[in-house]
């Protein structure tokens, strides 16, 4: 059965985002905020689709999944206001783990055909 959410918990924990926020420029929502049973179900289900050989995407074929997504919105627009929009851009991995080798080919480091960077300026940037 899913925790209860304690409202002053809530409160604080949204406090706490926002000064980090202004601070460092980013933050994580901590579990208070959202549906953390929901977040270990979900991690179950996609677990349990690679498994039968399925991509672990077809986790957002299930309304437990948008919910989960629907339950960071009001902590969102607290932190950036109520104009904000949300980017429906979402993705599930499941990364491998284990000493990252060429002649093993397992490893976190092999998640990725080519290097994982962060865009540059003019591919990010909408001007």
């Amino acid at each position: 059965e899913p925790p209860r959410r304690d409202a002053g918990q809530a409160s604080e924990a949204r406090a706490a985002a926002a000064a980090s926020l202004r601070l460092d420029g980013h933050c994580a929502l901590p579990p208070v905020l959202y549906a953390e049973h929901d977040l270990a179900l979900l991690e179950q289900g996609a677990r349990r689709l690679k498994s039968l050989g399925w991509p672990p995407l077809f986790i957002f074929m299930f309304d437990a999944a948008w919910a989960l997504l629907d339950s960071c919105w009001e902590s969102m627009q607290a932190l950036l206001g109520d104009d904000c929009a949300l980017d429906p851009s979402v993705f599930c991995w499941i990364a491998r783990s284990g000493a990252a080798s060429a002649e093993t080919a397992q490893g976190a480091g092999l998640n990725f055909g080519l290097p994982h960077r962060d865009f540059t300026y003019n591919q990010a940037a909408f001007l």
